[in-house]
């Protein structure tokens, strides 16, 4: 995970992810994404934060799952 700020109110962040158990093959998961960060108000922030599906093996990862999530996140 690595991270930078853009500007006083942006910052700009990137995630690799990945699970694996020798045990139990389907659980296998790798994930990129980048996220975004706003923070117009010092106790309001909102994230936008894609993440791409890497992995792709035939038989137990036929297709690839991506995602996207936004969170608004108030301070009070």
């Amino acid at each position: 995970q690595v991270g930078h700020p853009l500007s006083e109110t942006f910052y700009l962040g990137a995630q690799f992810d990945r699970v694996w158990s020798k045990d139990s093959p389907n659980l296998e998961l790798q994930k990129v994404g980048i996220a975004l960060s706003y923070q117009p108000r010092e106790n309001l922030r909102v994230y936008l934060a894609p993440r791409a599906d890497i992995l792709r093996i035939s038989d137990l990862h036929p297709q690839a799952n991506h995602e996207a999530s936004l969170m608004i996140r108030a301070m009070f």
